[in-house]
């Protein structure tokens, strides 16, 4: 799941069950985080590159965002995504 990010769109990610990793790419920096712990919470900001890994099967990630889903806020493509991280600086 994921392999996108967000123009504008920031997210809150949590795992009420299971183990689900986040792989975060700003276009500059890569990093991981595992959501093993249902009182942990990952906020992901906008123009963050993200991936989710199940690594126990059948487990829940939920998503809160900050706005409706809007189909033109999604980049989808890896290589328009690091263009549009290198245009901002």
């Amino acid at each position: 799941r994921g392999g996108h990010a967000h123009k504008a769109l920031r997210q809150v990610l949590w795992c009420p069950y299971g183990s689900i990793l986040i792989r975060l790419d700003d276009g500059h920096e890569k990093s991981e985080v595992l959501l093993d712990d249902p009182a942990k919470g990952l906020i992901v900001e906008h123009n963050i590159w993200r991936e989710m890994i199940w690594q126990q099967e059948n487990s829940v990630l939920c998503v809160a965002a900050d706005s409706y889903y809007e189909a033109t806020d999604y980049i989808r493509d890896y290589d328009e995504f690091l263009k549009t991280v290198q245009a901002k600086g």
